[in-house]
C-alpha cells in the first residue's frame, strides 16, 4: 500500500513562498499545507488542487494589494520626511538646489545642442543611400586637398554608366539679380537637375514636384522668399526678372530645415542655365564648378563602387591623376572638411567636446550635492537613532534618504526645464542653432530625462544615505 503524502502543486508553493511578506511566510504556507490535506480526504486529490489554486491566487492578490498600499504610505512619508528637512535646513537646501539646477540646465542645454548638431541631414528619407562626391586632388589648397567640386558631366555619366548609382544630380550656385517691383534684389540661386526633388525630401507647399522643373525658365521659391516677394498671394504662374530674363514661379518648396548641410531660397533647373549659356560650353569635363550628390540602390556597396568613380573620370580625362571619393550624406556636416564646401561645416571633435563638458558638469553637481549632503549627516544622527530604536533597519533608512535625494533631483529638474525655456533662446543664438523647447518632449528625450533623474538621484543620494545610515 503506497503511504506517499500527497504534496501540494509545487508551482503555486513556490509562488506562495516568494510573494508572502517574510513574517508571513511560514504560516501562511503551513495553513494552506494544512488546508489541502483536508481538502485530499474530503473532496480527493484533483479538486483539492483546484482549491489550493484558487487560495494561491486569492492569497496573492491580496498581498499584492497590501504591499502596494504600504509603498503608497511610505512614500506619502518619505515625501512629508523630505519637505520637513528641507524647510528645517532652508540655506542647506538652497545651495543645494542653485547647484543642482545650475548644473542641469548647463547639462540640458548643452545636450539638445548636441542632439540638434546629429540630426543633421537624417530628415531626408533616402538620407542612408544618398551620398557625395568628392575629389582627392593631391593638390593643397588653403591647407587641404580634397574638393567638393566635380565635373559638369559627372552625374548624368554615373547614372548612365554604373549600374550601382540610382539616382543622381548635380548643384551649380550663382549669384543673380532679380527685379520687382521696380526694385532690385542680390540673391544666390541654386540650379540643379530635377533628379534633386526626388533624392531629397524638400516637401512642396504649391506646385507639383513632378512637373514643376521640367519646363525651362521655371523658378521654385520657399516660403520665405515666396512671402518676401509676393506677400500672401499665391505666387504660382507669376512672373520673376532674373537677370533681365523672365522666369515663371511654378512651385513653392517648404523652408529647407536649419539642419541641412545646404540651404537656397531659390531653385531653378539646370537645363535653363544650359540654354543661355550653351550646352558646349557648360557640359565640360573641363568645367569643374558643380556639386555632385548619388543616391546608390539598395543592393550596392559604396567601398566596391569607389574605385569604379576613379575608373570611369579616367575613361573621360585620361591624364587626370585625381580620385573620387564617396562621402556619405550624414557624415557632411561633421566630417566635410573639404575646398568649397556648400556651407561651413562642424568638426565632429568639438561635438566630443562639448559632450565630455556636459557631463563633466553634470557629474560636479552631483558630487557637490553628495559632498554637501554627507557633510549634513551629523546633524541628522539623533534622526536617525530615533528611527534605529523604533525598529527602522539600514536598508529602510537608505531608501528613506534615496527617496530624498529623488524628490530633490525632481524638483530641481522641474525648475531646470523652466529656466530653459527662458534661456533657450538667448542660448540657440550664441550657439547658431535653430534649437525650439519642444525637442525635450520629442521622440526618447523624456525617457532621457527619467534616466538623468534615475541616475542624479543614485549618485547623489547613495553614498551619504549609506554613511548616514550606517
Amino acid at each position: 500500500m503506497n503511504n506517499k503524502p500527497i504534496l501540494p502543486p509545487k508551482l503555486a508553493t513556490w509562488i506562495l513562498r516568494h510573494i508572502a511578506v517574510p513574517e508571513e511566510r511560514f504560516p501562511i504556507v503551513q495553513n494552506m499545507e494544512e488546508d489541502f490535506s483536508e481538502f485530499v480526504s474530503l473532496d480527493g486529490r484533483y479538486k483539492a488542487r483546484l482549491m489550493y489554486w484558487h487560495h494561491v491566487i486569492k492569497a496573492v492578490f491580496i498581498i499584492f494589494c497590501y504591499k502596494i498600499y504600504w509603498r503608497f504610505v511610505m512614500l506619502k512619508n518619505y515625501f512629508i520626511t523630505a519637505i520637513r528637512n528641507f524647510k528645517r535646513h532652508m540655506g542647506f537646501t538652497f545651495i543645494n538646489f542653485i547647484g543642482l539646477i545650475v548644473g542641469l540646465t548647463c547639462f540640458l542645454l548643452i545636450t539638445l545642442f548636441v542632439k540638434f548638431e546629429f540630426s543633421f541631414d537624417r530628415y531626408h528619407e533616402n538620407a542612408d543611400s544618398i551620398y557625395r562626391i568628392i575629389v582627392d586632388t593631391n593638390e593643397f589648397y588653403r591647407g587641404k586637398d580634397q574638393w567638393s567640386l566635380t565635373p559638369s558631366l559627372l552625374a548624368e555619366s554615373l547614372k548612365k554608366e554604373l549600374p550601382e548609382v540610382a539616382n543622381a544630380t548635380k548643384i551649380c550656385v550663382i549669384r543673380v539679380n532679380i527685379r520687382h517691383n521696380d526694385q532690385i534684389f542680390s540673391e544666390v540661386v541654386f540650379l540643379a537637375d530635377p533628379e534633386i526633388l526626388e533624392m531629397f525630401t524638400f516637401p512642396m507647399a504649391l506646385g507639383d514636384t513632378k512637373t514643376a522643373m521640367q519646363a525651362h525658365y521655371s523658378l521654385f521659391l520657399t516660403r520665405k522668399s515666396a512671402a518676401k516677394y509676393f506677400g500672401n498671394q499665391n505666387p504660382i504662374g507669376q512672373m520673376l526678372s532674373v537677370n533681365n530674363r523672365e522666369y515663371h514661379i511654378t512651385g513653392v518648396l517648404e523652408n529647407i530645415p536649419e539642419n541641412s548641410h545646404f540651404h537656397f531660397d531659390f531653385l531653378s533647373p539646370f537645363s535653363t542655365y544650359v540654354d543661355i549659356y550653351g550646352r558646349d560650353e557648360v557640359l565640360r569635363w573641363q568645367n569643374w564648378a558643380y556639386y555632385t550628390y548619388v543616391q546608390l540602390s539598395p543592393d550596392a556597396d559604396p567601398a566596391q563602387l569607389e574605385p569604379k568613380l576613379t575608373t570611369l573620370l579616367k575613361r573621360h580625362r585620361e591624364n587626370l591623376t585625381r580620385t573620387l571619393r564617396l562621402q556619405p550624406l550624414k557624415d557632411i556636416h561633421f566630417y566635410g572638411g573639404t575646398n568649397f564646401d556648400l556651407e561651413p561645416n562642424t568638426d565632429i571633435r568639438n561635438i566630443y567636446l562639448f559632450s565630455a563638458i556636459a557631463l563633466f558638469i553634470l557629474l560636479i553637481a552631483c558630487f557637490n550635492y553628495m559632498n554637501l549632503s554627507t557633510a549634513r549627516a551629523s546633524n541628522r544622527a539623533k534622526e536617525v537613532g530615533m528611527r534605529k530604536v523604533i525598529g527602522a533597519t539600514q536598508k529602510t533608512l537608505v531608501r528613506q534618504f534615496l527617496a530624498e535625494s529623488f524628490i530633490f533631483t525632481l524638483i530641481t529638474l522641474f525648475l531646470s526645464i523652466i529656466l530653459i525655456k527662458l534661456l533657450l533662446p538667448v542660448f540657440s543664438a550664441l550657439m547658431n542653432s535653430d534649437l525650439e523647447f519642444s525637442q525635450i518632449a520629442q521622440g526618447g528625450t523624456p525617457l532621457y530625462l527619467l534616466g538623468i533623474v534615475l541616475f542624479v538621484g543614485l549618485t547623489s543620494g547613495l553614498y551619504p544615505a549609506i554613511v548616514i545610515s550606517s
